[in-house]
C-alpha cells in the first residue's frame, strides 16, 4: 500500500526589513555559527510602564551569513493517486475518486484535500513581509508515449509552475483554491517539480539566501521515464541538482508506514532536509511544531530576576518570536535561550526597568498584530486552568508524535534500504540521460 508523502521545507522570512533591531554577539567558546537571536521589541535598557508583563519580538537567525529571507515553492502533487483517500490504494481512473473533504479529521477526503489543507495552514504561519512563496503542480492527464526526453520540456512532463513565488499571499490562497477544486490525475514525475522548483528560485529577482520547496506527494515516482529504476534515478538527479542550488527539503510522510519510501529518504538526504513520516492526518497541525526552523528545536524566555517563565511563547515558522513575560518593580534581567537541533545552545540577556507610572516605548506598527496576538494568548493562559490542562495534554500529544516519527523513520529507512538493494541503486546514480534542459520561461 502507498502512503501518501508530504515533503516540507524549513521555513525562514523573506520581504520587507525588520525594525531596527540589537543584534547580540554571540556566546564565547560555542560551535561556528550558532543560532542567533535579534530583539525587535524592547529596546535594551527600556523603561516600561503599564501591565507587570513585556511583550517581546525578534527573528531567529540560525546562521548570519545566509541571511533572514525565505523564498518558498510549494510543489502539490495532484496525480491520479491524489484523487484516493490517505494510506488507500490506486483504484481506477478519476471517475473512482473519493468526495472531496477538509483534509483534517477523521474523513480527511483526498490525498489532494490533505496536501492542500497542509499548505494552507502552512501559510498562515508565514509572514508575507519576509517570504514568498510560489506554487508547483504535479500530474495532469499526459501521455505514457511522451515521457522520454524529447522536446525543451518533455523532462518536466507533468510539472507545472502555477506561480512564480510571491508575497500576495491572496494570490498564494487563490491558486491553492483552483488546485483543489481540479481532478487529480496523470502519473508522479517528482524529478520535473524538484527542476521546476529550483528553476522559479533560480530566476527571482533578489532571491533569498535561504531557499526551500514543500514538495508533497503520495506516491513512488512514475515520470517522465518507463521503468521505476529510471524514474527514481531522475528524481534523485533532481535532488543533487537542487542541492547544489542550496534548496533544502524536508519530506513528510502520513498514513501508514510507507512501503517504498526510498525517493523521499534520498531527497530529503541529499537536500540536507530531514524525514518525517506521520501515521494520522489529523496530527499534521502537531508535526508544525515539530519541524525544525532553520535547524533551531526550541525557545526559552524567562525573567531571571523573578526566576518565572514566560506566560507566553511562540516560535514562528517564518523565524519570528515573541513572548509575553512577567515583570517586578525595578530592574529585570530577562533571557531567550535557543537550541538547535543538533544541541547546540546559545542564549542572549535583555535588562529592562519597570515603574507602572512610566510609559512604555512605542511599539512599531509592523508588531502591531503580533502583540495583540500574544497578549490575547496571555489572557486565555491567565484567565483558565483548562488551558493549563490543555498546553500539559499539547506537550504530551508531541512528545508522543516526535517517538512516533524516530520509530516510523528507523522502520522506513530499514525499508529503503531493502529497496536500494531491489533496485540496484548506487550511492551516485548513473548519468542515465542530460536530464531536462532549463526551459527559458520555466514552465
Amino acid at each position: 500500500m502507498r502512503r501518501a508523502l508530504l515533503c516540507f521545507a524549513l521555513l525562514g522570512c523573506a520581504g520587507a526589513e525588520l525594525p531596527p533591531q540589537t543584534l547580540l554577539p554571540q556566546d564565547a567558546g560555542r560551535v561556528s555559527n550558532p543560532p542567533q537571536i535579534a530583539f525587535a521589541y524592547p529596546p535594551p535598557g527600556s523603561i516600561l510602564g503599564g501591565p507587570e508583563t513585556v511583550f517581546l519580538a525578534g527573528r531567529v537567525i540560525g546562521d548570519l551569513a545566509r541571511g533572514e529571507r525565505l523564498d518558498l515553492v510549494l510543489a502539490i502533487d495532484l496525480s491520479r493517486s491524489a484523487c484516493q483517500a490517505p494510506g488507500e490504494p490506486v483504484q481506477g481512473g478519476p471517475e473512482r475518486c473519493v468526495p472531496r473533504g477538509p483534509g483534517t479529521g477523521a474523513e480527511p477526503g483526498r490525498v489532494a484535500d490533505v496536501e492542500l489543507a497542509a499548505a494552507r495552514a502552512l501559510l498562515a504561519l508565514l509572514d508575507p513581509t519576509r517570504t514568498r512563496v510560489g506554487v508547483v503542480s504535479i500530474g495532469g492527464p499526459i501521455s505514457r508515449a511522451v515521457h522520454r526526453f524529447e522536446g525543451p520540456d518533455a523532462g518536466f512532463l507533468g510539472a507545472h509552475l502555477e506561480l512564480a513565488p510571491t508575497s500576495d499571499f491572496r494570490e498564494v490562497a487563490s491558486r491553492l483554491d483552483a488546485l483543489a477544486a481540479r481532478e487529480p490525475d496523470g502519473p508522479t514525475n517528482l524529478a520535473g517539480a524538484l527542476r521546476r522548483a529550483t528553476l522559479s528560485l533560480r530566476r527571482l529577482n533578489s532571491p533569498a539566501p535561504r531557499r526551500s520547496i514543500l514538495l508533497m506527494t503520495d506516491g513512488v515516482p512514475s515520470a517522465p521515464r518507463e521503468t521505476p529504476h529510471e524514474n527514481l534515478v531522475e528524481t534523485l538527479r533532481a535532488a543533487d541538482w537542487t542541492a547544489r542550488h542550496g534548496v533544502r527539503v524536508l519530506c513528510v510522510a502520513i498514513g501508514e508506514a510507507i512501503e517504498e519510501p526510498v525517493a523521499a529518504l534520498e531527497i530529503a538526504d541529499r537536500t540536507g532536509g530531514e524525514f518525517y513520516p506521520v501515521s494520522d492526518v489529523a496530527e499534521l497541525p502537531v508535526l508544525f511544531e515539530l519541524l525544525e526552523l532553520d535547524q533551531i528545536a526550541a525557545l526559552e524566555v524567562q525573567n531571571l530576576t523573578m526566576d518565572a517563565p514566560a506566560v507566553h511563547r511562540r516560535l514562528g515558522h517564518d523565524g519570528t518570536w515573541d513572548a509575553v513575560a512577567p515583570l517586578t518593580a525595578g530592574i529585570n534581567r530577562l533571557r531567550v535561550s535557543l537550541r538547535a537541533a543538533g544541541g547546540t545552545e546559545t542564549s542572549h540577556e535583555l535588562e529592562v526597568t519597570y515603574l507602572r507610572e512610566a510609559s512604555s516605548p512605542a511599539v512599531p506598527p509592523e508588531l502591531a498584530s503580533r502583540r495583540e496576538a500574544a497578549r490575547t494568548e496571555e489572557l486565555t493562559v491567565l484567565s483558565s486552568q483548562v488551558s493549563a490542562l490543555e498546553r500539559e495534554a499539547a506537550t504530551r500529544t508531541r512528545a508522543r508524535l516526535a517517538a512516533t516519527i524516530a520509530r516510523e523513520r528507523a522502520a522506513a529507512r530499514q525499508a529503503a534500504d531493502a529497496q536500494r538493494r531491489e533496485l540496484a541503486l548506487e550511492v551516485e546514480p548513473p548519468d542515465v540521460s542530460a536530464g531536462p534542459p532549463e526551459s527559458p520561461n520555466g514552465r
